[in-house]
């Protein structure tokens, strides 16, 4: 009771007012693009969590780039914040963040205005363009980038076609040129009743840049499925307004469709979304970067109208391995797929595209690349060959000059398994001179469901693309259900291949960068730890005094509503007093 006491002083010599911010940044109307880049620059020198609040406006088109550089900056965070998500309008923004390692970057609540000609995403990456590297880090509250409470509004694409909305790429640029690591979350984008209107691909996630490892990198780590360590998509509402076809057989569409390309060793989660027109894809091992590492895409709807037909499965993946479960597909077409397909497809493409685009032909020929550091080509887009590791970048010793493939095929599988497919995890590197290769980590796929045009709805049953002929029986012979992936129409599976267990899994639960949105706590235990006690007291006050500045504790801290202040702290006091 003595220490209760002491806390209830300590209350009192505490202000009454309510900051999240140690300082703000206001943006003056006409809140362009010159306005925004001089309120980053002054923000970004002052010390813990600044914001840069841009009031309800509608400025001409900004038709340049705002640039933020969090290397180097004085702060722990940086948030660039809209009055709403409706009032504060920018007419073609264009974004350009270098993230950081331990430092949090959010943009939030705007709407974005896209169309015309002449604007800056004409040669960026994205209106949004992320490089350099950060992620949350739980014990310190701090790190990883938001992106959220956004409205999107594309009348036409002003390229023509090939604007993203956001592009992420992990990279030396932050500190780090081969350990870089990119993760955050894109959430609340649109909504049920004003959905974001995209024409075309609308992200793609790389998880090491081109002149910084290619992706190599997060290969060598292990599995970090349903943790914090990935780009998460989630809770929006998108809709595609201009798939683009080209003239091949099947139908392509440029990759125009996806909601989220993702390749060079990529993490990423898609869940909780409504898309309409879109797919979900991801790249194997091809030119000069390495394959999507993992990916987990659950509790999504997609939607296609009758202009959507012969296109890419909802789900196309060509490489890395991950879950996909629990997604419902609905179409006013009896074939929005090309076929023979329901909606979820495994390709491969070096099994049967030969020297595909600097890469070899998964074979039974070997041939070594340099899978350690930089392995591509100074000044070109192909790999870098090599006979032994000294033909690779210094500093990587043993090990750097590996296989492609691995060469294990009893079956008539030569060249299995290839480098980065479907179902192939950590990069096990070598033992002495035993190349290891690559973990063996089958993809889990359950309760996937799909109504088609005067169909009832039925399972999803995954599906090897089909190249035609020899090549389809190449495919078909590296990409194997039960072996590569299994598949159950309900639940989980359980074992894979059959007499394996499979690996524990649990989907992320409430993502921790992510405030505002219902989380789950109760009120009053504001370290969640699931009791109500003098711990909670001090909580609150860290909350206030800035010193604590993980979004949970502020938002189970806040008792009464309205934002954390004395009043929220007196509350838990009195729940404790009063149970």
């Amino acid at each position: 009771m003595k220490k209760l006491l002491l806390i209830v002083v300590a209350l009192l010599l505490i202000p009454k007012s309510v900051w999240s911010y140690s300082y703000t940044r206001n943006v003056a109307a006409p809140c362009g693009a010159a306005d925004v880049q001089a309120a980053i620059t002054d923000a970004r020198t002052h010390a813990g969590d600044v914001l840069v609040s841009i009031p309800n406006c509608q400025p001409a088109a900004w038709n340049a780039s705002v640039s933020v550089n969090m290397v180097g900056a004085n702060c722990d965070s940086l948030t660039i914040q809209g009055q709403s998500k409706t009032g504060t309008m920018l007419t073609n923004p264009t974004f350009l963040v270098t993230n950081a390692a331990n430092k949090f970057f959010r943009l939030s609540n705007f709407n974005f205005v896209v169309g015309g000609t002449g604007n800056a995403a004409s040669s960026a990456e994205g209106f949004i363009t992320m490089n350099g590297r950060t992620k949350y880090i739980a014990a310190t509250g701090k790190g990883g980038f938001r992106v959220d409470n956004i409205n999107l509004d594309m009348t036409v694409d002003p390229k023509g076609h090939g604007s993203r909305f956001v592009s992420i790429t992990a990279n030396g640029s932050g500190g780090g040129a081969d350990q870089a690591e990119l993760f955050g979350v894109i959430d609340h984008i649109g909504s049920a009743a004003t959905p974001a209107h995209w024409c075309g691909q609308f992200s793609i996630v790389r998880g090491g840049a081109r002149a910084y490892s290619t992706g190599n990198y997060p290969w060598y780590m292990p599995e970090t499925f349903g943790s914090t360590d990935a780009v998460y998509l989630q809770d929006s509402v998108i809709a595609n307004c201009s798939p683009h076809y080209d003239d091949s057989v099947p139908p392509v569409l440029l990759l125009e469709t996806y909601i989220m390309d993702n390749e060079s060793g990529s993490k990423v989660a898609i869940r909780d979304n409504t898309f309409s027109n879109y797919n979900f894809g991801g790249h194997d091992y091809v030119q000069n970067s390495r394959g999507a590492r993992g990916w987990e895409v659950y509790r999504n709807v997609w939607k296609y109208d009758a202009t959507f037909t012969d296109g890419m499965p909802f789900v196309d993946i060509r490489g890395g391995t991950g879950y996909i479960f629990d997604n419902y597909a609905e179409s006013v077409t009896s074939r929005p797929f090309f076929g023979p397909c329901d909606g979820i497809m495994f390709n491969n493409v070096r099994s049967w595209v030969g020297a595909y685009s600097g890469t070899s032909i998964c074979d039974a020929t070997t041939e070594k690349y340099c899978f350690k550091g930089d392995s591509y080509v100074s000044g070109s887009t192909y790999n870098k060959p090599c006979s032994s590791d000294a033909d690779c970048d210094s500093g990587y010793g043993t090990g750097a000059c590996q296989p492609a493939d691995m060469n294990l095929g009893t079956d008539g599988s030569v060249g299995y398994p290839c480098r980065d497919q479907v179902g192939r995890g950590q990069d096990l590197g070598y033992s002495g001179s035993t190349y290891l290769g690559q973990r063996a980590y089958p993809a889990l796929i359950w309760n996937n469901t799909v109504k088609m045009a005067g169909a009832a709805v039925k399972p999803v049953v995954p599906v090897v693309f089909q190249p035609g002929g020899a090549d389809s029986v190449k495919l078909a012979s590296h990409l194997k259900p039960d072996r590569d992936w299994c598949y159950n129409a309900t639940t989980k599976p359980t074992q894979c291949p059959p007499g394996t267990n499979v690996a524990a899994y649990s989907p992320l639960g409430t993502h921790p960068l992510v405030s505002g949105e219902a989380p789950t706590c109760t009120p009053a235990d504001a370290n969640s730890d699931g009791s109500i006690n003098i711990s909670d007291v001090q909580t609150c006050i860290n909350v206030i005094l800035g010193t604590d500045t993980i979004e949970s504790h502020r938002t189970c801290s806040d008792v009464n509503g309205g934002g954390v202040n004395i009043t929220d702290c007196q509350g838990i006091i009195n729940k404790i007093l009063n149970p």
